[in-house]
């Protein structure tokens, strides 16, 4: 009998930005993937195997007027409408996930940072590995994404949140 080997879940996050007439707003974003080395950004655009992970959507918000981001949230991708069964699976996924990170506060304390936090999400879903994205990087290699470790993307992630809303504060300067 062969051995199926399970494809292994990577976390990808980066940062949006918008400027609107009420100030400006920052969002980390993050999405489930499966690892690919031999795809540019080292992860698989799509992922169909292992489907209904990978529709959950990751995210948290800041602002001009905060000094850190917040709404830290794991939601689902839904279409445009959600069936019973579709929502069935939503809370088998999600339940689990929640629990998880439950034990996790428990264990660990409340997170002291959305890098924290991400990391705990990552360890929850079985990811091996964390994407970012950076322009700057983009600019500078071609490939926007780079892989870390679970444990380095805590920093990594921390420091893309403080980016974040640090360019969100310089909106509130510059009106």
């Amino acid at each position: 009998m062969e051995v199926v080997k399970k494809p292994q879940r990577v976390l990808c996050v980066s940062t949006e930005k918008s400027d609107s007439g009420f100030g400006r707003y920052v969002h980390l974003r993050g999405f489930v993937s499966h690892l690919d080395e031999s795809k540019p950004n080292g992860f698989e655009s799509q992922s169909y195997s292992d489907s209904e992970i990978c529709e959950l959507r990751i995210s948290s918000q800041g602002d001009d007027h905060s000094d850190k981001l917040y709404g830290w949230e794991i939601g689902y991708r839904a279409h445009d409408a959600v069936c019973l069964g579709d929502a069935e699976k939503v809370i088998k996924l999600l339940k689990p996930l929640y629990r998880k990170l439950g034990k996790m506060n428990e264990v660990e304390g409340y997170p002291q940072s959305f890098g924290t936090w991400i990391n705990r999400v990552a360890r929850a879903i079985g990811a091996t590995k964390v994407f970012t994205w950076s322009e700057e990087r983009k600019q500078q290699t071609g490939y926007g994404w780079a892989s870390s470790s679970l444990c380095d993307a805590v920093s990594r992630i921390d420091v893309m949140a403080h980016d974040a809303i640090e360019y969100a504060k310089q909106g509130r300067k510059a009106a």
